[in-house]
């Protein structure tokens, strides 16, 4: 990050039950990958700062819920960036409680977020 660009920050609570463990922590970096800026996630507003863009750097956050996460983003996506990250986090990662353990479920079409691709028809809806 040079020293003339200011990095776009933003904070997210944690809200999902098991935490930022394996699944979520690949999600993110998945999301984070998915941008041409540099992405970094930390636990307090000044650092230590870890690469988002990376799952196994993301999962020793070790991150429980009620955390506060912490983004950081400089580059020409930034904004957007951030911006996924944080509804993401928001969204508590697209974790539905079925059962005894939350599992990962495709959101509904109407709860997706804008320009996320449309899910693919089952056989029985064809």
């Amino acid at each position: 990050m040079s020293m003339t660009e200011m990095p776009v920050v933003a904070s997210a609570l944690l809200i999902n039950e098991v935490g930022l463990h394996a699944r979520p922590a690949v999600k993110l970096t998945q999301l984070a990958k998915s941008f041409a800026a540099t992405v970094e996630l930390a636990l307090e507003p000044d650092g230590p700062w870890v690469d988002a863009k990376s799952p196994v750097r993301i999962m020793r956050v070790k991150a429980v819920k009620g955390t506060l996460l912490h983004f950081r983003a400089s580059g020409s996506d930034a904004d957007a960036a951030v911006g996924a990250l944080v509804h993401l986090v928001a969204r508590g990662f697209d974790v539905r409680r079925r059962g005894p353990e939350a599992v990962s479920v495709p959101l509904p079409w109407w709860e997706a977020p804008v320009g996320a691709p449309a899910p693919s028809p089952t056989p029985a809806a064809l």
